[in-house]
């Protein structure tokens, strides 16, 4: 008797384990080359970098890691780095390499030290280099009053210097 019963035990637990397992297939990302990720975690932190710079510090509700290629991708994610001197948050990032990341969707970048925001649609956070760009639209606030909206943008977050391609809007208050 006690043998039958851990059979079907194990018989239902075998069932409940493919079935979840598949559930949770479903909602892994397949890249469109038919790849399956190396790794998916969910509510997770992940350290972006070089160890020779200060890491970036993400954490996202899904990261998508995959070996081979390098990639990560992440979903509605933060970020912080050096202390927390630089934070921010977005929809989606994406990186090709432990350098650059493509941050997407609602970026916003805070340097608390500065007090400048920065934000924008699209940026490319160049790690090695402490260089943010964008072709797209962007407005960086600081000071808490001060504005400038530009397509086009670069700014070394180390030296705390910024360009503009095309500035289109702007207010700079004189006191």
């Amino acid at each position: 008797m006690r043998r039958k019963a851990l059979s079907a035990t194990l018989i239902l637990i075998s069932i409940l384990l493919t079935a979840s397992s598949c559930r949770k297939a479903d909602d892994i990302q397949i890249r469109s080359e038919g790849i399956l990720p190396d790794m998916v975690m969910e509510k997770a932190t992940y350290v972006f970098g070089r160890p020779d710079n200060t890491p970036l510090i993400i954490t996202a509700d899904r990261i998508t890691v995959y070996s081979s290629s390098s990639e990560v991708f992440f979903e509605n994610l933060s970020f912080t780095q050096e202390n927390g001197k630089l934070s921010g948050s977005c929809d989606s990032g994406s990186s090709l390499d432990e350098e650059k990341i493509i941050l997407s969707g609602s970026v916003e970048i805070y340097n608390s030290e500065d007090d400048i925001k920065i934000s924008a649609e699209e940026v490319l956070w160049d790690d090695e280099s402490k260089i943010v760009t964008s072709e797209g639209v962007v407005k960086v606030v600081f000071e808490g009053k001060n504005s400038i909206v530009a397509k086009g943008f670069s700014a070394n977050m180390d030296e705390n210097l910024y360009e503009f391609d095309i500035i289109t809007e702007g207010r700079l208050d004189g006191e």
